[in-house]
């Protein structure tokens, strides 16, 4: 369809040499891309492509080629608004599929196709009503109105988030690789199924969004106005000439195995498997490809680029290593952007369950919702993200390219691949390690939803990350201790941490863990818990610690317990107290046993009470005691009992006194 065009500007109406599809003024639609704005009677030459949209500036008609951002300056008297045009060229209605992000002082209105209208200045130009606008779609044929004195919004990456509007899931599309964006748009709805974006659940304010009511429908015309893809050149006149096209799309970040230090190059490719540019990455491991004017889904490799060099530092390894595994990330970018996009094994793995085997570099088989939801997936299983994409999320790892620790700045996703590179050198590689861990997740589809494949799935990865962290601790400088991070997102079983790391943890993370993990503690954990970290479990907590851990609990550490968590404590549990434990415990703690831990205490545990704790129980907890645990009194211990006390030991227990007993 493209072709090279001479277009000659003259007096309204325009007229263009072409046989193509006329549309109003009698401008040629197949020219409309590749007109530059001219001085009248002057001829340019350009290479054309077809559009399907078109700015409305109020009297004339810019089209926008698919992909293109373009920046118009706003002037007063201008009333904006983005339309469909057929393939006949004719003006058909508001554009759907729209995204409205402020930034700075100007309106930048994102669409569908990859088309981006920048309008420059928009919010201190069109601050009043009657000076200028942009016109939307909404749910209505007339659209939706912004103006410039709202300062409402939600904020994103790169701007705030003024309005949206069109199908869910094509507008998730549109953000994909931008995590705060889509967080915004996903609690919308979901399908095709149509939303509005307003940053009030009421709607802005009548001043900045309002219904267009009546419209005078789209203006009369001179001509449509369009430009090349390049900013084509000429200048002269009037609003059309402070339009220009912005093409670059860029792609950039950082590629961690562990920390990469020479001889990796990234490739980009297309959708269908073209090599789009690549990149060899500098002695920090980043990247920076152009994508000219490329937009969409991109898939990036991470290949050897040096042969026998050594690439990274491998935390488990302690050396320089060989990269040979080559890593790959699946993300969309916007046009005439700067995107980030990082690479690691997680990235890699997120490849893998979006269907793509290794290697593979075509992701026309993968749906924009699936590359969001892959994503997401890996974020919320390794990391507990459930916001953002795992490509766009930066390690900090345990270590630096000269292999010096930095295990105290580092974060939970650099810790995550530290303990990778241990279960690597356990399984027999990097490819069998995210084998496993991709056998153990469920239809990632499910997005920050998306869990481990049962209680087998669960084990096989408990097992790969705990022979990973014991592996990778024997050669870090200062070992991973703070692993309540990675057993929040369920990469580790509280079961699995030695007794000394755990009681290494600060109190406020103890109190984090659930009942769930707390149940998990054996009795050589619980015992080495400082009384500190007794001291902070929270009733539910107490609970839940099983009866053969609370059997194991030191003095001292039941000693600290509060009435309350005395309280919480299960008659299985107390049915588990030793007689070691049960003599010290105090008065305040002895006050508030029930009748039914009473009743669960031994009868070797009673037997151990001092004589002012049994002096202490009250008439209902000496009613709670059992025949065979009146049977073991001693008889120092029923020679303090009060007259009251006697008095409500049942029926069934004073036959259980023996002679001596009574004697006292």
């Amino acid at each position: 369809m493209a072709k090279n065009t001479n277009v000659t500007t003259q007096a309204s109406p325009i007229a263009v040499e072409s046989s193509a599809p006329k549309v109003a003024g009698g401008m040629s639609l197949e020219a409309v891309s590749a007109q530059s704005v001219v001085p009248s009677g002057q001829t340019v030459s350009a290479k054309v492509a077809s559009p399907t949209l078109a700015l409305s500036t109020g009297d004339q008609l810019v089209a926008m080629v698919p992909g293109q951002l373009y920046r118009i300056k706003a002037q007063v008297g201008h009333k904006y608004k983005m339309v469909k045009l057929s393939p006949t060229g004719e003006i058909e209605e508001i554009a759907d599929n729209v995204i409205a992000v402020k930034q700075g002082d100007n309106l930048q209105l994102r669409f569908e196709d990859g088309a981006t209208a920048d309008i420059e200045g928009f919010y201190s130009v069109c601050k009043a009503p009657e000076s200028c606008s942009a016109t939307v779609a909404s749910d209505t044929a007339t659209g939706t109105t912004l103006g410039g004195a709202s300062t409402l919004g939600a904020a994103i990456d790169g701007g705030t988030l003024v309005y949206a509007h069109g199908a869910s899931d094509v507008l998730m599309g549109m953000a994909q690789g931008q995590g705060s964006l889509q967080a915004i748009l996903v609690g919308l709805g979901d399908g095709s199924t149509m939303v509005s974006y307003f940053p009030t659940e009421s709607g802005l304010a009548a001043a900045a969004v309002t219904d267009t009511g009546s419209s005078t429908g789209f203006p009369s015309m001179l001509g449509l106005l369009g430009l090349a893809a390049i900013g084509g050149g000429g200048g002269g006149g009037g609003a059309a000439a402070a339009v220009a096209a912005v093409a670059d799309t860029i792609v950039k970040g950082v590629v961690i195995a562990g920390p990469m230090v020479q001889g990796v190059t990234i490739t980009a490719y297309s959708t269908d498997g073209t090599n789009l540019g690549s990149s060899v990455i500098s002695a920090e491991g980043a990247y920076s490809i152009n994508l000219r004017t490329y937009s969409g889904r991109i898939l990036l490799k991470a290949t050897d680029a040096n042969g026998a060099g050594l690439n990274y530092w491998d935390e488990t390894k302690g050396q320089l290593s060989l990269g040979t595994a080559e890593l790959r990330a699946v993300a969309g970018v916007p046009g005439g952007v700067t995107s980030i996009v990082n690479i690691t094994p997680l990235t890699e793995l997120a490849a893998l369950e979006m269907g793509l085997a290794a290697g593979v570099t075509a992701s026309a088989s993968v749906s924009v919702s699936l590359v969001v939801n892959a994503n997401r997936a890996i974020a919320k299983l390794f990391l507990g993200n459930a916001t953002n994409e795992i490509v766009t999320l930066l390690p900090n790892t345990v270590v630096d390219k000269a292999g010096a620790d930095t295990t105290a700045s580092a974060n939970t996703y650099g810790k995550v691949l530290a303990l990778l590179s241990g279960a690597d050198s356990k399984s027999g590689g990097m490819a069998v390690t995210l084998a496993i861990l991709a056998g153990a997740i469920t239809d990632v589809s499910a997005g920050s939803g998306a869990s481990w494949t049962g209680q087998t799935g669960w084990a096989a990865v408990q097992t790969l990350m705990l022979g990973g962290l014991i592996s990778v601790n024997a050669a870090l400088a200062t070992p991973i201790t703070d692993s309540l991070e990675l057993l929040a997102v369920g990469l580790l079983t509280i079961a699995a941490l030695p007794p000394g790391q755990l009681a290494g943890v600060p109190p406020s993370q103890v109190a984090a863990l659930t009942a769930a993990q707390i149940s998990l503690l054996t009795p050589a954990q619980v015992a080495v818990l400082t009384p500190a970290q007794v001291l902070i479990l929270s009733p539910s907590q107490i609970a839940a610690i099983t009866p053969a851990a609370i059997a194991v609990l030191t003095p001292t550490q039941v000693a600290k317990l509060t009435p309350t968590q005395v309280t919480a404590l299960t008659p299985t549990q107390v049915a588990a107290l030793t007689p070691a434990q049960v003599v010290v415990l105090t008065p305040a703690q002895v006050a508030v046993l029930t009748p039914a831990q009473i009743a669960a205490i031994t009868p070797a545990a009673v037997a151990a009470l001092t004589t002012t704790q049994v002096a202490e129980l009250a008439a209902a907890q000496v009613a709670a005691l059992t025949p065979a645990q009146v049977a073991v009194l001693t008889p120092a211990q029923v020679a303090v009992l009060t007259p009251s006390q006697i008095a409500a030991i049942t029926p069934a227990a004073v036959a259980a006194l023996t002679t001596t007993q009574v004697a006292e």
